[in-house]
This record gives C-alpha cells, structure tokens and sequence, in this order.
C-alpha cells in the first residue's frame, strides 16, 4: 500500500464518522431552520465523503498501472530467446501454483508472471496486454469453434458416455483419477501419453512431438479445489516452460502453440498457449461438467470438446510436421491471418472490413464544429435504412469540414441491429432503451447527435 493510499483510507475513516455524527444530529433536530442546516451539513458531509472514495480509487488505478508497468519493463526491447532465458531462470515451478496462499492473486508468484505470461487470469480487465489466443493461432481458434458450435459424430457421442460414466466415479487419488483419464483419451485418439520432468515436477500428461513440440499437456485435479491451487495457471506455466526450454531450435520456427486441458473431478476445460512475444495464454472454453446427464444440454457441451480435441490433433501433428520448412511470421503479437478473401470467412463467420485513412481531426478536437455536416451524415445513415449505435465523438472524423461516421461495429439494419453484451455502463450514459442485447434504434443516435451539437 502506498503512503498516499493510507492517508486517503485514513481521511475516509475520518469522513465516515463524520457522516453518522451528522445522520444521528439531523435525525435529532427539531424541524425548521435547525433541522435544514443539519440536512445541509449531512450532504456536505457525504459528498466529501463520495469524493475521498473517488480520489482512492483513482490513486489505486495510478499505483496499478505503475506496477505493471514496472513489471513490464523487464522485456521490452528483448528478443524472444533472451525472454525464454528469463523464463527459465525467473518464473517459479509449475508445482508451486498447485497450492493456495494467504496472497491469492496479490501473492509474487503470480505477480511474477506477467512480464512473461500473459494469462486469462490475471483478475482485471485492465491486465490484458495481448491479443487473444485464437488469434494468434489457427488451430486454437478452430478448437475454440469446434468446442462452441462443431456436430459430434455417433462415435465422440459413445466416447463422452465412456469418459462421463468413468468420471463421475470417486477416486480416492489424483493418480487414479488421472490413470483412467489417460486411459480413455490414449485408446480413443491413438496416442502415447508421457510425463514429463520439470524440476521438482511432473506433468500429469503430455503429448510431444517427434521435432520438440509440445502438443497437449493435461494438469489433473481429483476434485474441484484440491490443493487450494491454479489449475490452468499450473497447466499453462508447464507450457510456458516447456517453450522456453525443451522445445529448443523449434523456437525459431515456431510459436509453439500447445493445446491445454484442464481435469478438475468430473469437470474439463480446454485451453491454448503459444509463445509470440511473450508466452500467451487464454481458457478456449468454460469447465464443462463431465458428470453423465444424458438428458441435459450440458453433455452435447462435453462432446463438442472431445470432437474439437479429436479434430486438433491432426491438425497439431500436421503442423509440426511441417514446421521447421516454413519461416516463423514476423510480428508475432500480431494476429495470426497476413491476408484475406472472400472466401476465408465462410467458415468462421469473419467479415472483411474496407477502411479508408482519413486524415482527420476527432470531433471532441474540433472548436468550430461542423454542425450541419453531421446531421446531413446522420440523415444520410437513416435514409439508407441503417442505424449506427454508438454516435460519440470518438465516433466521428473531421477533415476539411467534411464529416466521416467511423466505428460501425454495432451498425446495422434498422430493425435488426442490436447492442452487444456487456456494454460500458459505468464510464457511459446511454440513450433510454439502449441495453445488452437490445435493438439500435434511430431514436438513440438522434439521441447522440442532440449531445454532440
């Protein structure tokens, strides 16, 4: 905590006392011009009391941007085989995210992950600093598709009955759960599963490939909460090790993308690691219960995953087949696609967007705004039968006096365009009507265009 965080806290303390004296004594006043100044003084009182809040939350966003930029600053400027060094001698074993601490998040474990491991978990919206991992990565991405919307075959419908009746059986161990567990997935996928050493520990499985690649990698919890621990930060860190270290020249080729899987008692989830820049990773699904409900949507959930794990490891073998006789694609913390046609998108609902650079100045910029500009593009968007959704100035170009809408993500049809969920209600006022999942209508960016002007 700094030392400008424990005044406010302190100075908080202070104005809440401050706050129940003037409750109790304007409950107390007798009525007239007695009780209105204790009303007075009791909103005086709270609003100093709401301003100290705001001040320590603002100090707290200070203090953590400065923290990770502190942490950040380890690996800028470093190349990817001096990060896989620092890898190797700076972040912790694996096995020591298998226990809880007294710190949880706060703990310098896990604050020592993130200049070189950017997780889905690391607590805060704000701590993403990459792309996702089904963008850097197409067989990731395919998994992630695969597990959401894929059609399961009689035969993975038979193998997540198999997989449903054994784990949903107690196991008095971690080691039986995960013997039977490989024991489903080896008869099922024809692969050979191994453990391997890293320290003081062992994976609870892996799959290699013949030219160092690091294919799946399991992490095995017997029941929910075992250990106390991070079940996909464990998992993840092994992939991260294993990148840095074993998987030697193949760095030069490859970013190394592994598929995770994550078995916590009868619940799985399947997640993706790649080394870019640094090493990356992301859940590609939610845990999915593995317990047999042959007449609940949440087993046609199961055997998605187990289709998409069927149809990736052809695809991962493939891949480090052919590895090392293709050049490792420059900017690597870069989405994976370096080209597109029409035809790409059909299979995973991609759109390609046009735009034209403008050399323009935002509207907040402007001091002579263009008024009449506006309304006539505005007008242009309603005529054609389109909505835009979200008419902020950020929203809006200016150059020369002519007036550019930009940012039509939510655009659409009117009548069929519609908000997206979890819209920004806590910094954002928004029109009447406009909410998660709601249509976009002409009203709302009226609504817009009266504030702009």
């Amino acid at each position: 905590m700094s030392g400008e965080e424990a005044k406010l806290k302190l100075k908080i303390e202070q104005a809440e006392a401050a706050v129940a004296r003037a409750q109790k004594e304007y409950e107390e006043a007798e009525p007239g011009s007695s009780k209105d100044s204790c009303l007075q003084l009791l909103l005086a009182e709270k609003a100093s009391l709401l301003a100290d809040k705001k001040a320590l939350e603002q100090v707290r966003e200070k203090d953590l941007l400065q923290q990770r930029a502190a942490a950040g600053a380890g690996v800028e400027g470093l190349d990817r085989e001096e990060i896989a060094a620092l890898i190797n001698k700076k972040l912790p074993t694996a096995s020591s995210y298998s226990k809880a601490t007294a710190g949880g998040w706060a703990d310098n474990r896990y604050k020592t992950l993130q200049p070189y491991v950017n997780f889905h978990r690391q607590h805060t919206p704000q701590d993403q600093r990459t792309i996702p991992v089904a963008l850097l990565d197409p067989i990731l991405a395919q998994i992630a598709e695969d597990c959401a919307s894929a059609s399961p075959t009689q035969g993975d419908c038979i193998f997540t009955t198999r997989v449903a009746s054994a784990m949903s059986e107690n196991f008095n161990t971690k080691g039986e759960r995960t013997d039977k567990f490989w024991e489903l997935l080896e008869h099922e996928n024809s692969m050979k599963l191994q453990r391997i050493e890293f320290g003081d520990a062992k994976t609870d499985g892996s799959l290699t490939h013949p030219k160092g690649g690091l294919m799946v990698n399991i992490e095995v919890k017997n029941e929910v909460g075992s250990g106390g621990g991070a079940i996909h930060v464990q998992n993840a860190v092994y992939a991260a090790k294993y990148a840095a270290g074993q998987a030697g020249v193949l760095r030069q080729f490859s970013t190394c993308p592994t598929l995770l899987i994550e078995l916590a008692g009868p619940n799985m989830s399947l997640s993706g690691a790649v080394f870019s820049n640094v090493v990356v990773c992301d859940q590609l699904t939610p845990m999915v219960s593995l317990l047999w409900q042959p007449h609940s949507p949440l087993i046609l959930q199961a055997a998605r995953c187990f289709a998409a794990v069927r149809m990736a490891l052809p695809r991962l073998l493939a891949y480090y087949d052919s590895v090392q006789s293709q050049a490792l694609r420059q900017q690597l913390d870069f989405p994976y696609p370096t080209s597109f046609t029409a035809s790409d998108g059909n299979g995973r609902g991609w759109w390609l967007i046009v735009q034209e650079f403008v050399d323009a100045v935002p509207w907040d910029k402007m001091v002579d705004k263009p008024v009449e500009p506006l309304k006539a593009a505005v007008c242009a968007l309603h005529a054609a039968g389109f909505v835009h959704g979200d008419l902020r100035g950020c929203s809006i170009l200016v150059a020369a006096s002519a007036v550019y809408l930009i940012d039509f993500e939510w655009a659409g049809l009117v009548g069929t365009a519609t908000y997206p969920y979890f819209m920004n209600h806590a910094d954002i006022q928004w029109p009447d009507g406009a909410g998660d999942g709601r249509l976009v209508t002409e009203s709302h960016d009226l609504w817009w265009l009266r504030n702009l002007i």
